[in-house]
C-alpha cells in the first residue's frame, strides 16, 4: 500500500518536471535556456564560498 503510494507520487513528479522542461525547450531559444542555468549555479558557488567564510 506504501510502496504504490511513494510510486505514483514519484511518477506524478517525474512526469510534471519533464513536462515544464520540454514546455521550456519549446518556448524559449536554446541560448536563453542555458545562459541564466549558469549564472544561477556562479551565484550558488558564490553563497557556498560565502557561507564557508561565514562558518570558519
Amino acid at each position: 500500500m506504501i510502496k504504490t503510494i511513494l510510486f505514483s507520487f514519484i511518477i506524478i513528479i517525474v512526469l510534471n518536471y519533464l513536462i515544464h522542461y520540454l514546455k521550456d525547450m519549446f518556448t524559449k531559444p536554446k541560448i536563453q535556456y542555458i545562459v541564466p542555468e549558469k549564472k544561477e549555479d556562479f551565484d550558488a558557488e558564490a553563497m557556498k564560498a560565502e557561507l564557508v567564510e561565514f562558518l570558519s
